[in-house]
């Protein structure tokens, strides 16, 4: 009874939680429907599902399986509905059906329950239609669908415990189960658990619905949840670190070719300074920006009259990249490939004169630019350039790589704009190193913990099953014992049963006899006499007395008699049976002036011939004695009906009946509801009754045809072919 309180309870409390998220969407209250800022909202139509599975669970306790499988189907539409949603990416109106969110999250469906709620939701409406299945494994996958849905629940609980995104929601994108939706689904599990076990006791299989497999499988969901979200909560601090790289190195480049470029500006203003600068100077200066400046690989001076004026160093291989200016005091740069190189071109051009144009063209190289700032990263990184998916430079590529985490930043190049992207690939020595055990660790820990726990289970149903059948077997003993005593005490008391039986037969009729015999003495003694007769008036209440008794001892023993003839039977024709009980009361029926009719052809019977012929002479004998009305000729019908594999056999009359109130009254024993002075023991219907319940019957009173009493018991049909009825009705008068 404890459990059923607390059964109670909880369905009572989810009903309430799921009634007050839903009143809380309709007044808007972030409080009820998220309980915090940084948690997951239970939708609205969340609350309406746990108020549906409340239902459900409810009728299923109380035996109402037909409103608990309309529960179920309501449940497996609507989140059916919910999850082609999820797999066809359309929207089908179904999220907003009822209410409008106010509360939105960056990157789920508007008022769409969780990926994970919705599959518990489609597990618990399965259990509605599994847990009333007769199928033999129907307990396990019960106990199995309620073991996924308690460790998800479990999982999303651990996830908001931990602060990881994944286990709540299993995506960025997917809506996540809210904390008050995992405690909801928690209790749910432990109302399925507990129906389990209480249907499931009696025939043990309760062990068979708490398997080893069910806590192991609750264990594994979460081991390899918890374990895929670290993993992913890794790869994420993975990317934000390669990013962070990434950003840093191309923040320096970006730096050192604005401080190339202002130095460049300044050389350029020393030469406008000083236009008589000699060879020698301005190529000591030019060497020295090469030593000085990152990746500066070459300087070259352009006179807009003679070309190139000159060249730092001399004879430069990248003579072919310095290009006429063509604009007065402007900037360019330019990124050019080559075969193992993305060379930058920086152009100033700048004039000496009205009428020339001259340049300082800058060239450094992308390689050894990235080689000096990045050259910590080159281990661990394919570090590429390009720009409108043409790839001017990639470092070489040994290692495997991961072109998932790949991370881009842009460089300002001139005339390139923002479209030149800087790229960092991680090798895979980068995740040997980045690598965190953590995930592992918990992954082979919860395995070796779930396989403790099958093991503990394991044995400990193998032990609970054991006990149980040590106590059944001690139970089956002591009945055993009981049994015996009883079959002993039985065995005792029929003994004595069939002493007191011989001593009716007996010691009781001897004395009757001498009674009757000294009366019938002392009758002839006063007729001698010529006594007055009043005196022999008052012996004849003593004779019918003495035959009274005489008569119920006989009663009784014949009643002893029934009880002792249960396995005798056999198929009869009660077309015999009835004509020996018929004559057996012939000349009863002369007397009274009735009439006995048989209706067709009786059916034969498997039934006991001794019983059911006392049963005919005993209702038979009824009628004539109760049934007789002056002035009025008794009519007595016999008729037998096919009722499925029973017979019925009736005897009515058309004497004044039996009232309704006491249709059951006459069938107990010494009952008589007739003229007391009517030659009876009120024992012949009570044979009647024991007769029909011997042969799995039973015995009736109804009102007659005739407008009498119709008393009906059913037998058990022949086993062979049965006489087809005719329509002949025999007449005894």
């Amino acid at each position: 009874m404890r459990v059923v309180h607390f059964q109670r309870a909880t369905e009572l409390f989810v009903a309430l939680i799921s009634i007050l998220v839903m009143l809380g969407w309709f007044v808007q209250s972030q409080l009820v429907v998220q309980l915090h800022p940084s948690f997951h909202p239970m939708q609205f139509n969340t609350a309406l599902g746990f108020l549906m599975c409340a239902c459900m669970l409810h009728c299923l306790r109380t035996k109402k399986n037909q409103i608990a499988v309309i529960f179920a189907v309501m449940l497996g539409l609507f989140y059916g509905l919910t999850l082609l949603q999820y797999l066809s990416d359309i929207d089908i109106g179904i999220d907003k059906l009822f209410v409008d969110p106010f509360l939105l999250h960056a990157d789920a469906y508007p008022g769409r329950p969780g990926a994970n709620t919705t599959l518990c939701f489609l597990l618990l409406s399965l259990f509605g239609f599994v847990s009333l299945s007769r199928h033999p494994r129907a307990v396990w996958w019960c106990g199995l669908i309620t073991t996924c849905v308690v460790g998800m629940s479990l999982a999303s609980l651990w996830g908001y415990l931990v602060g990881t995104e994944f286990l709540a929601g299993w995506s960025s994108y997917l809506s996540g189960m809210a904390v008050h939706t995992a405690i909801a689904y928690l209790l749910c599990g432990w109302l399925a658990y507990s129906y389990l076990g209480c249907e499931r006791t009696v025939s043990r299989e309760w062990y068979s619905a708490f398997h080893p497999v069910q806590p192991v499988l609750a264990m594994v969901i979460m081991t390899l949840t918890i374990s895929t979200a670290m993993r992913a909560w890794h790869k994420q601090n993975v990317q934000q670190i390669i990013a962070e790289k990434n950003a840093l190195l191309g923040e320096s480049m970006n730096h050192a070719l604005s401080t190339n470029g202002q130095a460049y500006e300044r050389m350029v203003k020393r030469w406008q300074n000083n236009p008589q600068m000699p060879s020698v100077a301005w190529r000591v200066d030019a060497r020295g920006y090469i030593v000085d400046l990152p990746a500066l690989v070459s300087m070259h001076l352009r006179s807009g009259a003679d070309g190139v004026k000159w060249d730092e160093p001399e004879h430069s291989e990248n003579m072919s990249l310095i290009t006429r200016p063509t604009l007065h005091g402007s900037t360019t740069i330019s990124l050019v490939s080559t075969n193992d190189d993305a060379l930058i071109v920086q152009q100033i051009n700048f004039g000496l004169d009205s009428d020339s144009h001259s340049s300082l063209i800058a060239v450094s190289s992308m390689r050894r630019l990235i080689e000096e700032l990045g050259s910590s990263y080159l281990q661990d990184f394919k570090i590429r350039v390009l720009s409108d998916n043409t790839i001017y430079y990639a470092t070489d590529s040994v290692y495997t790589l991961d072109e998932s985490m790949t991370s881009s930043f842009f460089l300002n190049i001139g005339d390139h704009g923002d479209d030149v992207q800087l790229s960092f690939i991680p090798r895979s020595s980068f995740f040997i190193n980045a690598r965190s055990p953590w995930p592992n660790a918990v992954l082979i820990g919860g395995l070796f913990l779930s396989g403790i726990v099958w093991v503990m289970v394991h044995q400990a149903s193998q032990l609970a099953i054991a006990r149980t059948k040590a106590q059944q077997a001690a139970m089956l003993k002591i009945h055993a014992k009981e049994l015996e005593a009883s079959n002993a005490e039985l065995t005792a008391l029929n003994s004595e049963l069939e002493q007191f039986t011989y001593s009716m037969s007996h010691d009781l009729k001897s004395p009757l006899l001498c009674i009757n015999g000294y009366m019938k003495m002392l009758e002839d003694h006063l007729q001698d006499m010529k006594v007055d007769h009043k005196l022999g008036v008052l012996i004849e209440p003593i004779n019918r007395a003495v035959n009274q008794m005489s008569k119920m001892i006989e009663s009784i023993l014949t009643l002893y008699k029934v009880s002792r003839h249960q396995d005798k039977h056999r198929d009869i024709d009660l077309s015999e049976i009835v004509d020996q009980a018929v004559s057996s009361a012939e000349y009863q029926i002369d007397s009274a002036g009735a009439s006995v009719q048989v209706k067709g052809n009786p059916l034969p019977v498997h039934a006991n011939q001794e019983l059911v012929l006392s049963v005919l002479q005993n209702l038979i004998g009824n009628a004539m004695k109760y049934a007789r009305v002056d002035g009025q000729e008794l009519k007595i019908h016999i008729s037998t009906t096919r009722v499925g594999d029973m017979v019925q056999l009736s005897v009515e009359d058309n004497g004044p009946g039996i009232e309704p109130r006491f249709r059951e009254k006459v069938f107990e024993l010494f009952q008589r509801l007739g003229d007391a002075q009517a030659d009876g023991t009120g024992i012949g219907l009570n044979i009647v009754n024991k007769v029909a319940q011997i042969h799995s019957g039973r015995a009736w009173v109804e009102e007659s045809e005739l407008g009498g009493a119709k008393f009906s018991i059913t037998l058990p049909r022949a086993h062979a072919p049965e006489v087809k009825p005719s329509n002949q009705v025999i007449a005894v008068a």
